[in-house]
């Protein structure tokens, strides 16, 4: 199955997705970037766990 986006789905995206990016920053802020680094490869794994169970 092929997923795309409309031209009306890219103008919202770059609308909201800026600001979604200004969120998480500010929210994550107070962490080192090691804990970051560590906070991705976990939901990496969760995903793909998630992914697995589905099957």
């Amino acid at each position: 199955m092929s997923y795309y986006i409309t031209e009306r789905g890219r103008i919202l995206f770059d609308e909201i997705f800026p600001k979604h990016v200004a969120t998480i920053s500010r929210n994550l802020s107070f962490i080192s970037n090691d804990e970051k680094e560590q906070l991705i490869g976990l939901l990496k794994r969760i995903g793909i766990g998630a992914q697995n169970l589905e099957k």
